[in-house]
């Protein structure tokens, strides 16, 4: 006689942490962009018209591009996404401070923007197997992160700006390189990965009395 065996995955608030706090400070620095805007403007003698065109790519780079990386991370797993999109985020915000011009910044942005765009799909899908049977719990815990990012990265790019002038941008260098080393620590070195499908069936055959 076969018996059916329900082995139930359960929430790992761990992992789920981790995962958001990435989720953070890729959305700390997309965030940070318009504020750092007039710093800029005033800077280089930026247009309105230019200064809209930075804001503009640095949107469509983190959000329009993300469904290439989703494609990415569905047909394989992406894991050194996590770390190389946190650490992308955070440098292209840190170099804004010394650009000398509007080709350097557009440039600068993109490449935060690509951090940023690498690291949500393959964010969502390992939080999603994080989160075993409470997606809703799970989901809602890495998108605190990404909620938490966009209301700091203002804040702490004009407390910077007012502070340190344009080279205060090195502040964001921080977030970023120390949630790239903790994403690749956990990618590389803790042994929980994000593995198989949430409940596993398993067919055993009991041994004969």
């Amino acid at each position: 006689m076969n018996e059916k065996i329900e082995v139930e995955k359960k929430i790992d608030y761990r992992g789920l942490i981790l995962l958001s706090m990435g989720h953070l400070v890729a959305d700390l620095n997309v965030s940070a962009v318009p504020a750092l805007l007039p710093f800029l403007k005033n800077a280089l003698g930026l247009s309105y018209a230019i200064a809209g065109t930075i804001v503009l790519c640095s949107n469509a780079t983190g959000s329009v591009i993300q469904p290439a990386f989703g494609y990415l991370a569905d047909r394989k797993s992406m894991l050194w996404f996590l770390p190389l999109g946190c650490f992308c985020a955070g440098l292209g915000i840190t170099l804004l401070g010394w650009a000398s011009g509007y080709g350097q910044i557009l440039a600068l942005v993109i490449l935060s923007g690509l951090g940023v765009a690498m690291y949500h799909p393959e964010g969502w899908r390992v939080a999603n197997s994080f989160a075993g049977e409470k997606k809703g719990t799970g989901m809602s815990i890495f998108a605190v992160g990404g909620n938490l990012g966009f209301a700091l990265g203002p804040l702490m790019a004009v407390y910077c700006m007012k502070n340190f002038g344009l080279n205060g941008s090195a502040y964001f260098f921080v977030p970023g390189a120390a949630m790239a080393g903790g994403r690749l620590r956990m990618i590389c070195f803790i042994p929980w990965r994000p593995t198989g499908p949430s409940i596993t069936a398993l067919n055993t055959n009991p041994p004969p009395s």
